[in-house]
């Protein structure tokens, strides 16, 4: 039978059946940590052997001993998620010559957006001016903005204006 005529470090306690202070976890945790953490004799826990310093808003994963955000977002299909500023964040975008780029909605925007001619208003998807009229299928708009067919009737047969057909003469 041994003494135990010193105070055990930490959070260690004397084990008689073997004269020493040991941690009270079982012997097999000591190499049990996960990589990359290593066993502190002094705590007798698993610890991260070089704690870094995280920056807000990064948090300490203890498990992987390395800072990351404490939740990962799904994001819209025009952004990503940063992870160092635990935000979503707009893709990289170009836009055309007449545009400009939103932060906020993560758009191409249109530089300018008025001053279009009588019977024509502004098309925010295209940044131009277009006819007033909506053509309805299956008539189309043209180069001078009149709705027409696209059909062309070959003889004997004549085009229907307003169904766009082709019709017996």
């Amino acid at each position: 039978v041994c003494v135990n005529n010193n105070k055990c470090p930490g959070k260690q306690t004397f084990n008689s059946n073997i004269c020493q202070c040991m941690c009270p976890n079982h012997p097999s945790s000591y190499n049990n940590c996960p990589a990359p953490q290593s066993f502190d004799y002094y705590k007798c826990k698993c610890k991260c052997p070089h704690r870094p310093s995280c920056i807000s808003p990064l948090v300490l994963n203890k498990d992987k001993c390395l800072c990351e955000c404490p939740e990962t977002k799904t994001c819209a299909s025009n952004q990503y998620f940063n992870t160092s500023t635990c935000k979503c964040q707009c893709k990289k975008s170009t836009c055309k010559e007449n545009e400009a780029f939103d932060g906020k909605s993560c758009k191409c925007i249109c530089l300018d957006t008025d001053g279009c001619p009588p019977g024509k208003m502004w098309n925010n998807d295209t940044c131009e001016c277009v006819s007033e009229q909506q053509c309805e299928p299956p008539l189309y708009e043209n180069k001078d903005g009149v709705c027409v067919c696209q059909n062309v009737c070959n003889p004997p047969f004549k085009l229907n204006s307003t169904t766009c057909e082709c019709d017996c003469t």
